[in-house]
This record gives C-alpha cells, structure tokens and sequence, in this order.
C-alpha cells in the first residue's frame, strides 16, 4: 500500500496514465508560455511516457537557419531520432524552438541539459542539411535510375521492375476509371520511388515520397505529379487518409496491388495472424481509397484469384464495420454468390458476363440498397415469397438430384402460372439495365404468393407439369440472384 507513494519520493512516477497526463499538461504550458503549440501524436506521447520515470519538460532550441529545410525533416529528425517535440507557432509554421523530457530535476534548472540537447539536434540538422542540398544537384529521373541496385524483395526482385509493373497496371486503371491524362499517369508512375535512392530517404526512410515530392517540384513537375509521389503511400494505417487527387489514387492503387500480387505469387501471403509485409493493410488501403473516391473499378480485371479473394475477405469486414447484416454480405460477397449473379445475369440477358465481378463500390452500394429494402414491409414480404420458391425448388432438386434451368413452357396455361410468366418477363426488361435494385423483385410478390394459393394456385408437383413448374421455379431463382443470393438471406 506504500509502493507509490515511496517511489513517488523516490522521484518515480509509477503510475503510467497520472505520468503521461502530467507529461501532456506540462509540455502544453511550457509552449503556450511561449505562444507556441506542440506538434506531435498520442502514440508519441506514449513513447515518451514509457521513456521516463520522473518527468521534466525543457524548452530547448536550435539554429534558425535549419528553418529553411522542408518542416517534414526537422520533425522526422526530432521526433524519430531524438524524441523531442516539435512546436508551431500560430501561424502554423514550425518554430526553432523545441521540448525535450528529461528525466530528472537538475540544480542548474537544466541549463547543461539543454545545452547538451541543443549541440545534438544540431548536428543532427546538420545531417539533414547536407542531404538536402546534395541531393537536389541530382535530377529525380536520375536518382530512379539507381532503383536497379534496391531490392523490393528477394523472391520478387528489383525496385526498378517493380516501378514498370506499377506504370503498366496504373495506365489500364486509370483508362477504367475514366482518368484520360495517361502521359501525367506515366511519369508519376516512373517517379514515384526515385527518391529512394536519395541520400536523404537513405538516412531517413520515414520521408519516401516526401522528399520526392520537394524534389520533383525543385525540377519543375507538375503539382499533381509531384503531390501523387507523395501521396501514393498512403493511407500508411487505420488512422491516415487516402490520397485526395485522382492522380494520386491511381498510384496508390496500382503500387498496393502489384505488392499484395507479386508477393501472393511469391508464396508470401499472410497467415492467421501474422502479417509481416503488412499485405492486409495494403489491402485496406486499396478498398478505402476505391471506395472514397467512388472508384468503379472491377479489381478482378487487374488481379490473381486468390488476390480478389483476399480482398473480397477485407471488404467484408468493412461492410460489416458499416453495420451491414452479416446474411446481406454473404449473400453479396461469398464468391459462389458472386459467380451464380455473373451466370444468372448472362443467362437472362443473353450476353457472357465475366462471372467475377468484384467492384467494391457497386457491392458496397447494393448491399446498403439490400440492408435498407430487407427491413421495408415490401421487402420482408417479397424475402418470403423468393424463398418459399427457392425452397421448394431447392427440395425437388435434391430429391430428384438434378438441377432445373430457367424456362417457361407452352404447357403453363393457368392464370397464375401466365400471372407469374408475365411478372418474370417485365422484371426481365428491367434486368436489362445497369441499375438493379432490389425493389425490382417486388413485380414478383403478388404473382408468386398466387402460385402457390392453395384455390387459385398449382400443385408444383402434379404429374405432367412438374419439370415445367420446376423451371418456372428456377427462372424466379435465377432472377434473384442477379440481385443477391438469397438462399444466404435470413428470413
């Protein structure tokens, strides 16, 4: 019961939380008393929080001249390197003033601790310093040369064949999308990891596509050139953005891909938990910026089975993070469903339909319209009567171990077998059409539920007229399925 206390005395905070708030307030104030602000991130203050025991913020400073390098160096050196804190003034530029934690309480007010810090960020900036001005002498194209010498990865091969991998697959991506600038489309591609060779991001890596972005605007690129060279890593977690321009997106895509591929083919794909080329965020990252950016792109187009099935997995779990039904997104996402919606589709239009269609918007899209239609009284009664038909179906086929085809016989004269002929026909012409809403299904409801009425209605089985019925059966089956699987569906 005296532990914290005696080691409270001890100048030890033991307390983790009660040390990091301190730290957090403390840092706070020693900026504001220099009408400053602290850049930095809780994770950061996590870090610093685990490298003290008893907290003592200084304010420390360094030569005004390293102000001219690009701000995303000073930070990265005293952050990553020396675990300082970065401070901006109001006009949110950064200062040349800094904080460090030190860990003790010093009788000079820590005047030797400063000092010391100061004659360490400077040579550090030094460093940076050199790097920026040597690095410039050489054009971007130049340093991308050099890209020959840098491994992407040993069973994959070299950075260079990398780059012309992503060129190729960024120009069919953009031309899918409607992105018309191929020659900008090029040259981001060509640049996009020239800078790796620099002497800068060879000292500091944390700054790929950074310094690329500030060296390709020294040489005069484009701005959406240079911003996509930057920006094509991302989103780097969870907690980042995806890139804003279209240039930018097209070159994070293409990048993510030919990684998660050519890795898959290399016999590297993660296995249950472990990740350790991080393929899965890589993933993330392409479905988060197609779906931002309302990309309709068929990813199936541009990757191996196996790749589409690993993304379609972490899709799922997006869709389900958006409070999609779990039954909707097996009934969209399951890649049996996918293919049957491909073979009904061409079945009903009469024309081949690739029969993987992985287009994470358009899934995305359809399973909102799904999940918002499924719990409309219309939409319940119509779940009904579709699966009551399936059911049915589904029964005689396993009795009879066949499988029925779609198909409306001469021999269905009934009014309610001609009822739901017609209701199948009219939804026909609307399956013709690019939008396929699942209120489409509705022109079934009626004539289905009179199907089966037990005055008005047929026996499914009767002598003669089964298989004929079975195919009518089929047919409402097949039509269903161009919208969903809705033998996945609950209800």
């Amino acid at each position: 019961e005296k532990y914290e206390a005696l080691l409270n005395d001890a100048k030890v905070v033991v307390d983790y939380a009660a040390r990091r708030a301190q730290i957090k307030t403390e840092i706070a104030a020693l900026a504001a008393a220099a009408s400053l602000s602290v850049s930095g991130d809780e994770v950061f203050l996590d870090e610093v929080t685990g490298l003290v025991e008893w907290p003592v913020p200084l304010l420390c400073q360094f030569d005004k001249k390293f102000l001219d390098l690009p701000p995303e160096v000073l930070i990265s050196e005293m952050k990553n390197h020396q675990r300082y804190f970065a401070l901006k003034s109001a006009d949110g530029k950064l200062s040349d003033q800094f904080i460090t934690v030190a860990n003790m309480v010093t009788a000079d007010g820590g005047a030797k601790v400063k000092a010391g810090n100061a004659r360490v960020v400077r040579a550090r900036l030094a460093d940076g310093e050199f790097y920026w001005e040597q690095d410039r002498k050489v054009s971007l194209e130049d340093w991308g040369k050099k890209l020959s010498d840098v491994v992407f990865h040993a069973k994959v091969g070299m950075m260079n064949e990398k780059v012309a991998r992503i060129e190729t697959l960024a120009v069919q991506i953009a031309k899918a999308v409607g992105y018309t600038d191929e020659k900008s489309v090029r040259r981001a591609a060509q640049l996009c990891k020239a800078d790796l060779t620099s002497g800068m991001v060879g000292e500091f890596p944390e700054l790929q596509g950074i310094m690329g972005r500030y060296y390709a605007t020294a040489q005069g690129e484009s701005a959406e050139i240079a911003d996509a060279i930057r920006d094509h890593y991302k989103p780097l977690g969870a907690a980042d953005s995806v890139p804003e321009s279209p240039l930018a997106a097209i070159i994070a895509i293409a990048d993510k891909l030919d990684s998660i591929t050519s890795l898959f083919a290399a016999g590297e794909k993660p296995t249950g938990s472990k990740d350790p080329l991080a393929l899965r965020r890589a993933a993330l990252g392409v479905l988060r910026i197609v779906l931002q950016h309302e990309l309709d792109l068929n990813l199936a187009q541009f990757a191996r089975p196996d790749v589409v099935s690993f993304m379609n997995e972490r899709l799922q779990n997006i869709m389900r993070d958006n409070s999609i039904r779990h039954d909707v997104i097996d009934a969209l996402m399951h890649e049996e469903s996918l293919v049957a919606a491909g073979k009904a589709i061409s079945k009903i239009i009469g024309e081949t339909v690739e029969p993987y269609h992985f287009s994470p918007k358009a899934i995305v899209q359809r399973a909102h319209e799904l999940n918002l239609w499924l719990a409309t009284e219309a939409g319940k009664t119509s779940l009904a009567a579709i699966k009551r038909s399936m059911n049915i179906l589904a029964a005689e086929e396993k009795k009879s171990k066949t499988s029925f085809s779609s198909g409306f016989s001469d021999t269905l004269t009934s009014p309610s077998e001609k009822g739901l002929i017609a209701a199948l026909k009219e939804l026909d012409s609307r399956l013709r059409g690019n939008d396929k809403k699942p209120e489409m299904l509705e022109v079934l409801t009626a004539p289905i539920g009179l199907f089966f009425d037990r005055e008005k209605g047929v026996q499914v089985t009767e002598e003669g007229f089964r298989e004929a019925r079975l195919s009518l059966l089929a047919a409402v089956r097949d039509a269903a399925n161009t919208i969903a699987d809705f033998s996945k569906i609950e209800g």
